[in-house]
């Protein structure tokens, strides 16, 4: 979906392209854990599709441990994860410190979703897993790079499996418009004297 074509169709994120433009303030603290929250008047228009910015926003952050690590370590946030028309389920999260810089941190990322409390009309959720790799910028702490793999395996009257692969890159800022030159022909006519 691109807000800035006419035609392209939003789909569920219809009120997302009345965010372009806005701004959202929080504070995170040196581990990652957002507070003081404000976001855009508009918010609304999101909600109706059923997207908590709130929560959207809280799940870009990574959580970080609250003492230094070395790489190969491990550690575990539990975080709340929306999951649409079946309600919201607990996630555990398990990080894996993989490299550092003076720019970036690599870690790998695995979800274990609680589906106890999860709603299915048509079926049983037997399992949803995530599993991935994420970069994150050490200056901001949000993720510049991610790739994630969630499985989900349903049971019952509406039995399937589907496994969705994410993949999340830095797009270049778009390039600003030239002003258009005036078009030849059009000078003002002279009098001829």
């Amino acid at each position: 979906y691109d807000s800035a074509i006419e035609d392209s169709d939003p789909g569920m994120l219809s009120g997302l392209a009345d965010l372009v433009n806005t701004k959202s303030t929080l504070k995170l603290s040196d581990q990652g854990k957002m507070s003081d929250v404000q976001l855009p008047d508009n918010v609304e228009s999101i909600k109706s599709a059923g997207i908590d910015l709130q929560q959207v926003l809280s799940q870009s952050v990574t959580q970080l441990p609250d003492a230094p690590i070395a790489i190969g370590d491990t550690w575990k946030v539990q975080q709340e994860m929306p999951m649409g028309q079946m309600g919201k389920a607990q996630a555990e999260v398990r990080y894996k410190l993989i490299a550092t810089d003076d720019k970036h941190i690599t870690l790998e990322q695995e979800m274990l979703i609680d589906i106890d409390k999860l709603n299915m009309p048509a079926g049983k959720i037997d399992s949803i897993t995530a599993k991935g790799r994420l970069k994150i910028d050490v200056r901001t702490g949000m993720p510049i790079e991610m790739d994630m793999k969630m499985s989900t395996k349903i049971s019952g009257q509406m039995k399937m499996s589907m496994d969705l692969t994410q993949r999340v890159r830095p797009a270049p800022a778009p390039a600003k418009k030239k002003p258009s030159p005036e078009k030849p022909g059009l000078e003002k006519p002279t009098t001829g004297k």
